[in-house]
């Protein structure tokens, strides 16, 4: 697999980790790992979970327009 592969495949798993997170808070569950993002308060760990969705994107938007020429 290309170098641009393996950081589209990345992006896409902070995005999907990020998201699945931020849905399921609102349910009250937490995946494991990443409980230590609510320790700063609940508004904190929504904000850093946003950035993580906005990092996957930016990966996967970043990674697949390629060099302009």
């Amino acid at each position: 697999m290309r170098q641009q592969g393996w950081i589209t495949v990345i992006g896409f798993i902070l995005f999907v980790l990020g998201f699945l997170s931020i849905v399921l808070s609102m349910v009250g569950v937490q995946l494991q790992f990443m409980v230590w993002m609510d320790h700063f308060g609940r508004g904190w760990g929504f904000l850093a979970r946003l950035i993580l969705m906005m990092t996957g994107i930016l990966m996967v938007i970043s990674d697949r327009s390629g060099p302009v020429d």
